[in-house]
């Protein structure tokens, strides 16, 4: 006859497998919910990045300016550091909070900063009532740099801007004051458009047809007005823009707010001109500005020295 077991006996042991059970199924929950936090965040993504900055008034004309702006870092023992001011100009509709707040999650102001150490980072507010692009906006972007070069000298220049901002930036290099033009060494242009007369034909996105016009004082539809539009534009003046000036120029292939061709025309202009110019197309349209690791690009190739 086998041998009768008091159950009472097996006990302890039953309780100890159980805890050990709960034990490892409550540090596998843990484990899955640590490592999927990044994944959720990175798949989330929806709070947009903001880049502190400091800010000073510049008086321009009878307007003050507000220039945003970061304070060059110093490498190790001076080791690395750059005489370099990037300068960004924003685009329609936008102001110089542009780049401390885009693209999410990695802005262009933390992108220059963090490329190497010694790099002055500004962007300003320029042009008012509508007038992005005449002579009192080209003063409110010399008064800006004039203004943070007063604070941190710089032996180069860098302008970068996007769709109106990269089209002023190409054309402010042309005809900057030569104390200025000559410190520019590069252009990191997004999605610009060489000549304004060609844009307002061909684009299909109203609001910049009307801000165009707004700013020129109508269509270009009479001799008076049509050089409004040229006088500003890149393209009539391109054997004025500097030859040590490399540019990294960013098209979205599927922009109809200003198309792709307009891009292409301009950089072989360039080219023809002796510019050392690339050319990146990005799979996206008008709406979606170029990724950080775009601009990382751009950074790279305006400042490599030949």
């Amino acid at each position: 006859m086998s041998e009768l077991r008091d159950p009472t006996q097996d006990l302890p042991v039953k309780l100890f497998t159980m805890f050990l059970r709960n034990r490892f199924l409550s540090l596998l929950v843990s484990g899955v919910t640590l490592l999927s936090v990044p994944f959720f965040l990175s798949a989330c993504g929806k709070k947009q990045a903001t880049t502190d900055c400091e800010q000073i008034q510049v008086r321009s004309g009878k307007r003050d300016l507000t220039v945003g702006y970061i304070a060059p870092t110093s490498g190790i023992f001076g080791i690395g550091d750059e005489s370099l001011l990037v300068v960004y100009m924003h685009g329609l509709g936008a102001n110089w909070q542009q780049p401390f707040s885009l693209p999410w999650r990695h802005t262009y102001a933390d992108t220059v900063t963090h490329f190497k150490p010694g790099i002055t980072f500004m962007s300003t507010q320029f042009g008012a009532g509508g007038k992005w692009a005449d002579e009192d906006s080209s003063n409110d972007i010399t008064n800006s740099i004039n203004a943070i070069l007063k604070k941190y000298p710089s032996r180069d220049i860098v302008l970068c801007g996007c769709s109106m901002g990269a089209s002023t930036a190409l054309s402010y290099a042309a005809t900057a004051p030569e104390e200025i033009r000559r410190k520019i060494i590069g252009v990191i242009a997004m999605y610009p458009a060489g000549d304004f007369v060609e844009l307002h034909e061909k684009t299909t996105t109203a609001l910049v047809r009307s801000a165009l016009e707004q700013c020129f004082g109508g269509p270009p539809d009479t001799e008076e007005i049509k050089k409004r539009y040229l006088d500003m534009s890149i393209m009539p003046k391109i054997e004025k823009f500097p030859k040590q000036t490399r540019v990294y120029m960013m098209s979205a292939k599927a922009d109809a707010t200003i198309p792709p061709p307009l891009q292409k025309s301009l950089a072989e202009a360039l080219k023809k001109q002796g510019v050392k110019v690339e050319l990146e197309e990005i799979d996206c349209g008008h709406e979606l500005p170029p990724s950080h690791k775009s601009f990382a690009k751009g950074l790279n190739f305006v400042l490599t020295k030949e």
